[in-house]
């Protein structure tokens, strides 16, 4: 009986929780290494087919991503080899290359600007993903070996390396792409390949916005609670939508944005806010013609979030999960009452192409 991947590696025993003083010590006492890191042989060919690829695509973001890991049996994987349009672009393949790696050239006046996002060595600081080494058995250094840090592979490719995480920002602005897809989810979401054939120009952006405002309270708000953090939001918010959400849609743009007001009505509420203060405070914004709420069960959100890591302070909060799809839930109806289309999608099952068709089916038409 063949199982699905979350299946194959849910509830296994060291996915019991680790006593306080162990996780204290798995973050003391790692000796320091600093090793060199030379220029992979073929770095110098993948960067002279990197121009060639720009100079065919002048103007284009172009998007390859690596391919992720492959389930062989259980919680065993497949040796990993990376996607072979980035192996030629890059270089980087072997036991170096590391799985969810995603190469965008983005265009610049005179060509293309070349980036790696790349997950990062496992982190041993205590952190919010200081975990992820000894207890992710499918990235985590322990399990799987160490992975280069952003620097060394920067070095090793000659290329900007940066976190993986940033991945769905760098691809919000609105740039006409180009990518290989199939390979990766994430890209495949980030970067749609369009309304089915109804001719409609998207304009995708993200909140916090990626303005300087924007960017000092997506930096921020681990530090900053209650109802501080959502006058943050909501300034950025009314920015956002004074400086591109609105001359977007001037343009006759389809603007879709990756969390506005129902993420608010949820994570300043799990923050501590009560409802009627975020309504008022968001009373003056645009209000959406369709918010897209994607939704599973608790547990295996909560699987979701162990298997990726930690990656802001709610998810510290074990029932974090039942009462983000409670609020969820509400949101829902509140959005209702208030003349806004919902759509609510359980993505529990449904790969991105399966949502992302059935959100393209209920766009309303353009004004």
């Amino acid at each position: 009986m063949v199982r699905d991947d979350m299946q194959q590696r849910e509830g296994a025993s060291h996915d019991r929780a680790v006593p306080p003083t162990l996780a204290e010590c798995f973050t003391q006492g790692w000796a320091e290494e600093t090793p060199a890191v030379p220029v992979l042989p073929g770095a110098a060919y993948a960067a002279k087919r990197r121009a060639l690829l720009s100079a065919r695509f002048p103007g284009e973001r172009i998007v390859i991503s690596a391919g992720g890991l492959k389930v062989r049996s259980n919680d065993f994987d497949y040796p990993f080899r990376p996607h072979s349009a980035f192996l030629h672009l890059t270089a980087d393949e072997g036991g170096a290359a590391a799985p969810d790696s995603v190469l965008v050239l983005e265009p610049t006046g005179t060509g293309h600007d070349a980036t790696v996002f790349v997950r990062p060595r496992s982190p041993r600081d205590g952190g919010p993903n200081g975990t992820e080494f000894y207890r992710d058995r499918r990235y985590g250094e322990f399990w799987t070996g160490r992975r280069r840090t952003l620097a060394e592979t920067s070095d090793a490719l000659g290329l900007t390396a940066l976190p993986r995480d940033d991945l769905a920002r760098a691809l919000a602005s609105d740039v006409p792409t180009r990518v290989v897809r199939g390979q990766d989810p994430v890209v495949d979401a980030a970067a749609p390949a369009g309304r089915r054939g109804r001719g409609i120009v998207v304009h995708r952006t993200v909140e916090p916005s990626t303005s300087e405002l924007g960017t000092f309270t997506r930096q921020n708000a681990n530090t900053i609670h209650g109802h501080a953090l959502a006058c943050l939001v909501a300034a950025d918010r009314y920015a956002h939508i004074e400086h591109e959400i609105k001359p977007s849609l001037h343009a006759g743009d389809t603007v879709i944005c990756d969390r506005y007001l129902a993420s608010t009505l949820v994570l300043q509420r799990l923050d501590g806010v009560p409802l009627e203060f975020l309504l008022d405070l968001n009373a003056d914004i645009l209000m959406p013609d369709l918010a897209v709420i994607l939704t599973a069960s608790p547990g295996l959100i909560a699987h979701r979030i162990a298997e990726r890591g930690i990656r802001h302070r709610f998810h510290l909060d074990p029932t974090m999960p039942s009462r983000e799809v409670d609020l969820y839930a509400e949101t829902a109806l509140t959005l209702t009452a208030k003349n806004v289309k919902v759509l609510v999608l359980d993505s529990s099952n449904a790969t991105p192409s399966e949502l992302a068709a059935e959100i393209a089916d209920t766009l309303p038409d353009p004004r």
